[in-house]
């Protein structure tokens, strides 16, 4: 374990290693403009993510404040793929 000093290095490695696995960096209040920057280098996608199960996303203000302060692009956001081309589907017909 490197500790807290060596922060950065801890988050950039977690980066690195889930960026090319996992589809989204959800944007919503946690991670930081820090964050979001080492993620976007390392090739992340990004989301306004939610859990929601209704229709009320709630407050997007700090999603889009992190899109202008991370100068953010819409080819730096997640879109999902196509029915039938996206990873669980094709992982099951195989």
């Amino acid at each position: 374990m490197t500790g807290i000093a060596n922060g950065r290095l801890i988050t950039v490695t977690v980066i690195s290693n889930s960026a090319p696995k996992h589809p989204s960096v959800p944007l919503r209040g946690l991670p930081s403009p820090t964050f979001i920057k080492l993620a976007k280098k390392a090739g992340a996608r990004f989301s306004f993510g939610t859990n929601n199960a209704d229709r009320n996303v709630g407050d997007l203000d700090y999603c889009l404040q992190m899109v202008r302060e991370c100068e953010l692009t819409w080819q730096d956001m997640f879109v999902p793929r196509p029915d039938g081309q996206k990873p669980a589907q094709v992982k099951h017909a195989r």
